[in-house]
């Protein structure tokens, strides 16, 4: 099998926060590596879910030969059950993230949808379509996350996951450096890193670490009880608090039916199991000396803090109220756009009375890897080409320079920087990117209630004209067979407001359609194609140049 042609291009996932999908095509066998949801902003009012225009895969469906999800958040496995449905194949995951992948589908309600589990372990080697497909452990905040590694007749394809360098913590959440080593007894020919924190220094650990920045509270500083609330994807810092708990004798309480939900799903793990004689239960809350309780307050997002709200508001739950000696610790540093909602909720908080302690997002790390980090992978795999996926276009070119400034033979030949859709073509000669006019189908499709999908239907596109940064109307004509554009662009702005010249944006906006159109007129030109990356790509111009995310709504006339 010396003759094999590989593809690699990403559904969703890059220059952007969630939707993850990445594809690697090796001849006519497709791997798909994640299928995960985004979370709406102000732009998708009235959405529950954004996930990848899968396309591709329903007309390269018997092509497909497994599912692989890494780990078991969101942006990496919600959007399965809506792609399974039109796309069956196997799916590989630890029992974990079946756990959870199970959790999602009820919590959406599809039952049409079957899913052919392949339980593996995250430190394993399986064949899959007659080619060895090797996992490997790694330290993240969900339990048993892995990475993977697919054989070819040219080398290794690798798929970092999300990880931390970290070998010091618990076992269901440590980086496996022997499997690494194993995989890399065979040469890398392409490498995956994610780039969420690649413009951090250093290495992510140990703040990544709950354990240090709340453990004096649990020796002597809590005169009451102790309420903490963190994600409800923070696995390790729920096993963080459950090891506490269990040093200092005190008994955990979950404050609600969701917590106490996510606790007995993650009962598989052994760090996140609560012990018999820790156990609280919420019935006997007002039973114990409140010296000895902790309550866990977990949450998704934005209703973790609604959830907090209401709680300072005296409107929890039946059992549970505030009281003036308890301590109240936010280990849930917000996202940029929960700021607003963070800094509200904190007041609120205050003015209970309580003893109030937030932990700050520079103390308190997501387990996404630094630079450090993606040095270490770089130099144990050290790659033929190399690819950074998973993060903001910045975050990717970061972690572009930082494999181009090691010194190990990468260089702008062989590290490569896509966009969703485009296509990194590798056979035995050599690697590339293949022109726009091959890209990828890629787009959104947008979740409007628990069973449902539309692309783009009226009422959803209604309300995307509704959201709070407007909408650019941008229209032009071309002449396909004589591969030039026939009129200057025309860019409209509507209800978008900025503090850079309007003006200044809109000749911007209108050169980025020129170049666009131009790279696609040197080929045969595609309507589709060529709307959906002008839009794709003027809507990163905007969120660059002016932070927000207006409606772009591209307008290209063909007068061939």
């Amino acid at each position: 099998m010396m003759n094999e042609h590989i593809h690699i291009f990403t559904l969703g996932g890059l220059d952007e926060d969630g939707k993850n999908l990445t594809i690697v095509q090796i001849n006519d066998d497709i791997f798909v590596i994640d299928a995960g949801i985004k979370y709406p902003d102000k732009t998708t009012p009235g959405i529950d879910y954004i996930i990848a225009d899968y396309s591709y895969l329903k007309e390269n469906k018997n092509k497909i030969k497994a599912y692989i999800i890494t780990h078991g958040h969101d942006d990496q496995l919600g959007a399965l059950p809506y792609i399974l449905r039109d796309c069956p194949a196997p799916v590989y995951c630890t029992d974990v993230t079946q756990i959870l992948i199970d959790s999602f589908v009820n919590h959406v309600n599809i039952s049409n949808v079957r899913i052919d589990y392949h339980i593996v372990k995250p430190s394993s080697v399986e064949l899959i379509a007659g080619r060895q497909v090797n996992f490997f452990a790694t330290c993240h905040n969900m339990p048993r996350s892995f990475g993977v590694s697919i054989s070819t007749s040219l080398g290794n394809i690798v798929y970092t996951g999300d990880f931390i360098i970290e070998n010091n913590s618990f076992k269901n959440f440590s980086y496996d450096t022997n499997a690494v080593a194993r995989i890399t007894e065979k040469p890398t020919l392409l490498l995956m890193c994610e780039s969420n924190f690649a413009t951090r220094p250093g290495y992510t650990t140990p703040n990544h670490r709950l354990t240090p920045l709340i453990q004096n509270i649990f020796e002597n500083e809590a005169k009451g009880r102790i309420l903490i609330a963190t994600f409800s994807t923070n696995a390790f810092g729920v096993a963080e608090i459950i090891k506490l708990a269990v040093t200092y004798n005190r008994k955990i309480c979950a404050y609600d039916k969701e917590t106490f939900s996510l606790l007995k799903r993650l009962e598989i793990v052994e760090e996140c199991k609560i012990p018999y004689q820790n156990i609280l239960n919420y019935e006997d809350i007002n039973r114990v000396k409140d010296t000895d309780v902790v309550i866990l307050m977990l949450g998704f997002g934005k209703s973790l803090y609604r959830k907090m709200s209401k709680f300072a508001k005296g409107s929890g739950t039946a059992r549970i109220n505030f009281k003036e000696l308890d301590t109240f610790v936010v280990a849930a540093p917000p996202k940029n756009s929960f700021e607003v909602l963070n800094a509200k909720t904190l007041d609120s908080l205050f003015r209970t009375g309580m003893n109030v302690i937030s932990i700050p997002k520079k103390a308190y790390l997501s387990m996404h890897a630094s630079e450090e980090d993606i040095k270490a992978l770089i130099t144990i795999f050290h790659p033929k080409y190399y690819l950074p996926i998973k993060g903001s276009y910045r975050n990717m070119i970061a972690n572009a320079m930082i494999a181009y400034n090691m010194g190990i033979n990468l260089s702008h030949n062989n590290i490569f920087v896509l966009e969703n859709g485009l296509v990194l073509d590798i056979n035995g000669e050599a690697a590339r990117v293949l022109p726009v006019t091959q890209a990828v189908k890629t787009g959104i499709v947008l979740i409007d209630g628990v069973n449902q999908t539309s692309s783009a239907n009226a009422i959803l596109s209604e309300r995307l004209h509704l959201g709070e940064d407007g909408a650019a109307i941008v229209s032009v004509a071309i002449d396909s067979r004589g591969h030039k554009i026939v009129s200057q662009p025309q860019v409209d702005l509507i209800g978008v407001t900025c503090t850079k010249d309007l003006k200044t944006v809109q000749r911007l906006l209108s050169n980025e359609v020129i170049n666009v159109l131009n790279e696609l007129l040197l080929g045969n030109y595609n309507k589709n194609t060529g709307e959906t990356l002008v839009n794709e790509r003027l809507k990163r111009l905007l969120r660059r140049e002016i932070g927000k995310e207006p409606l772009v709504m591209p307008i290209i006339v063909d007068i061939a």
